[in-house]
């Protein structure tokens, strides 16, 4: 225990052949968390996505961790398809469960993903200066507000 909170579950994706980083999800201890492993595809390891189930006595929910760097080591296309096919064996495989992709998408075409997945974005205004990199794609409307605040930390997201 630390600080007096209780200790929760946390699953990672290390980035590959780069520096630093990668996603990481931190769910509360009391919650029933499973990590999913969705596709295999050739460039799977390249792209920095984690997706984990989570069950509640409210609510299902799959989330989706996700880091799309400035400068990627694949095609942004790729990653788009395999996105695409990542939310449609999920929603096939959980058709209860609400999906949420959320992240730093970089220069991923917000509209590109929304086509392709069929989720909406919920945030709308600037995350980092005057871009929208930071960002957040659900499958159903499960959030009534979304409110951008600056971090209090050291951090640049």
């Amino acid at each position: 225990m630390a600080h007096g909170r209780s200790q929760g579950h946390h699953w990672g994706k290390d980035r590959q052949r780069r520096r630093g980083g990668g996603v990481a999800i931190y769910v509360h201890a009391d919650t029933d968390v499973v990590a999913r492993q969705v596709l295999n595809s050739d460039n799977n390891n390249d792209y920095e996505l984690l997706w984990v189930s989570v069950h509640s006595t409210k609510y299902d929910v799959i989330i989706g961790a996700i880091y799309h760097p400035p400068k990627p080591k694949y095609r942004t296309s790729d990653l788009l398809d395999y996105i695409e096919g990542c939310v449609e064996k999920l929603a096939t495989s959980s058709p209860d469960s609400t999906i949420i992709l959320a992240g730093d998408l970089n220069g991923l075409p917000e509209q590109d993903l929304v086509i392709k997945t069929g989720l909406t974005a919920i945030i709308k205004e600037p995350t980092r200066g005057n871009n929208c990199l930071d960002r957040i794609f659900v499958s159903e409307l499960c959030y009534t507000d979304v409110k951008v605040v600056n971090s209090a930390i050291k951090s640049d997201h």
